[in-house]
């Protein structure tokens, strides 16, 4: 009776394993049904409508839902074109492959970084890509007997103060 018990247990696992994956692939098939490409400023892509349909509000989101698809215009080989910096476009969309990977965002040049922030707005991706930081800048008082020349910043968002820029006295 405890094999049984053990077999069945087991089973069952495996059942909410493959209920799992099978979930997962049933997701991804749906994303690859709608492969939409793309040749923005020369430079060709290849995503899914629901990637470029991912950040309600922004101009892709706008352009790639199928409100809009008799205006949307397409080269001869079926790609939409977009007249905008093809090399930054591809930061933005493995963004939105991927909102948690900022890495190679965080390092380009403060040039490029500018660059792409226009792009970004452009896009009307701006604050997902560059979210406004949520902070308090708390100023030095008095003790008592001389003024305070410190600061501390609160990051709204963490809770966290860090120091900031010394006050001239």
């Amino acid at each position: 009776e405890a094999e049984v018990k053990r077999e069945r247990d087991e089973l069952a696992k495996q059942r909410s394993q493959f209920q799992s994956e099978r979930e997962s692939m049933r997701r991804l098939a749906t994303q690859q049904q709608s492969i939409v490409l793309l040749d923005v400023g020369g430079v060709h892509f290849k995503t899914s409508r629901a990637t470029l349909t991912s950040i309600p509000g922004s101009m892709l989101e706008a352009m790639f839902s199928g409100r809009h698809d008799h205006l949307v215009a397409t080269t001869k080989d079926g790609r939409v074109f977009i007249d905008r910096d093809g090399a930054l476009f591809g930061h933005i969309l493995n963004f939105l492959r991927d909102k948690s990977t900022r890495a190679a965002i965080d390092m380009l040049t403060d040039i490029e970084r500018e660059a792409l922030q226009r792009e970004a707005d452009y896009y009307g991706l701006k604050e997902a890509l560059f979210p406004t930081p949520r902070r308090v800048f708390v100023v030095g008082g008095s003790d008592g007997v001389a003024e305070l020349d410190t600061t501390k910043v609160l990051d709204l968002t963490t809770t966290v103060f860090t120091s900031g820029p010394r006050l001239d006295t």
